[in-house]
């Protein structure tokens, strides 16, 4: 009897886990759904203003296109679109996407100055726009 009230307490703290484990993932998953609906409505805009030509150093080397939320990579110092970074970073990789050396630090970093470029871009087009 025993034996059954310790597999039945086992079973319940699994089943426990299992549901925290699966809240984590619904919430990481809805996170994600924002944010590439934000890309969503970023290429939209990049696609109204007409922008052919961006500099190189305002793109995403993973989606090689300007970027929303760009973030420093501590790792390796290069500045990547965050959701595309956090992608290639879930996936478990550990390695930079712009040298493919293996990444003693995966912490994320807002790049201000890259942001504020960015910004200054965009509103630059959309005064041509009007």
């Amino acid at each position: 009897m025993t034996c059954l009230t310790i597999l039945g307490a086992a079973h319940a703290a699994a089943k426990s886990k299992k549901l925290e484990t699966d809240e984590v993932l619904d919430n990481v998953a809805r996170h994600q759904s924002v944010l590439e609906e934000e890309l969503r409505e970023h290429r939209a805009e990049i696609a109204r203003l007409r922008i052919r030509e961006l500099p190189e150093d305002l793109c995403c080397s993973i989606t090689c296109e300007i970027m929303k939320d760009p973030v420093m990579c501590v790792g390796d110092g290069h500045t990547y679109e965050r959701v595309a970074i956090e992608q290639w970073l879930a996936t478990g990789r550990g390695t930079s996407p712009a040298t493919n050396e293996r990444l003693e630090n995966t912490s994320l970093v807002t790049n201000h100055m890259a942001k504020k470029l960015i910004a200054a871009l965009l509103e630059e087009h959309r005064r041509r726009a009007k």
